[in-house]
């Protein structure tokens, strides 16, 4: 197991990051504080990111308040060293908006 932390926007949003290597991939608990429910129409979308792109390991939306969110992901923390949280749209496009909230990358 190793953690780390992770800051964001709006100014004073965090989270702690666990990662958790399982059989079945990477078991992530992200415990978010700071940062606002998403509003009705969009969500936060978590990515791994690394030199061949991006990955998506999940989506949540803090709507019944702060609080650690599961993430999984397929994909190798040492291939994919830095994770993000973006605020997206609810428009069925599944690329990133680029709107990055949490970050662990400085």
């Amino acid at each position: 197991m190793s953690s780390w932390r992770v800051r964001g926007w709006p100014r004073g949003a965090s989270a702690t990051a666990k990662l958790h290597a399982t059989p079945s991939g990477l078991a992530i608990e992200l415990d978010v504080s700071g940062l606002p429910p998403s509003p009705r129409g969009f969500y936060y979308q978590a990515w791994m990111k690394g030199p061949r792109g991006l990955v998506t390991i999940g989506t949540f939306h803090l709507r019944g308040g702060p609080g650690t969110v599961e993430l999984w992901s397929a994909v190798s923390l040492a291939d994919y060293p830095t994770v993000t949280v973006t605020r997206e749209p609810e428009d069925g496009n599944p690329a990133s908006s680029g709107q990055v909230v949490l970050t662990n990358h400085p």
